[in-house]
């Protein structure tokens, strides 16, 4: 599949991280919904904006590969 040799990944890779996002941006859609309800409630575990956009930036498929080492190296030596 022409998608799948775009991003470097098998067929379960690819499934394994989009039912990943999936998951929890579904998860992420109710803590909103509830926050939205009782704006005194946080949204737990990541699912706040700020947390969401992190969460999806790390999983385009460009970055979903970087180990610790990689991330540690481009904080080290400046990236771009």
């Amino acid at each position: 599949m022409k998608h799948l040799e775009e991003v470097g990944e098998t067929y379960w890779e690819h499934f394994l991280a989009a039912a990943s996002v999936s998951h929890k941006l579904a998860v992420a859609s109710w803590c909103q919904l509830l926050h939205a309800v009782v704006p005194s409630i946080s949204p737990p575990c990541g699912c706040d904006l700020k947390g969401l956009i992190k969460y999806l930036e790390d999983s385009l498929p460009e970055n979903r590969n970087k180990t610790e080492e990689d991330e540690e190296l481009y904080t080290v030596y400046g990236g771009d």
